[in-house]
């Protein structure tokens, strides 16, 4: 993805979080633009030693339309 498509943040939660998933997608939405439904997002843990309070991830943020394009394009190319 072209880097003014893309967007990586790091993410950090309380290590006691039941669901990483839901507490990352829980901080984010009161970073994105609009409606979460219109974003894809993933992430990569960076920093989780058991004994942390806190954990950290990197998230990549980009609107779902601009990745639908982007792929699109490549597999167009071949």
């Amino acid at each position: 993805m072209p880097a003014d498509e893309l967007k990586i943040t790091p993410v950090t939660y309380k290590s006691n979080t039941h669901s990483v998933d839901e507490e990352i997608l829980k901080m984010l939405g009161t970073r994105l633009d609009g409606e979460m439904g219109d974003y894809l997002i993933d992430y990569l843990p960076v920093r989780s030693n058991p004994g942390d309070e806190e954990h950290l991830v990197l998230a990549a943020i980009a609107q779902r339309n601009e990745v639908m394009s982007y792929l699109d394009v490549l597999h167009r190319s071949g």
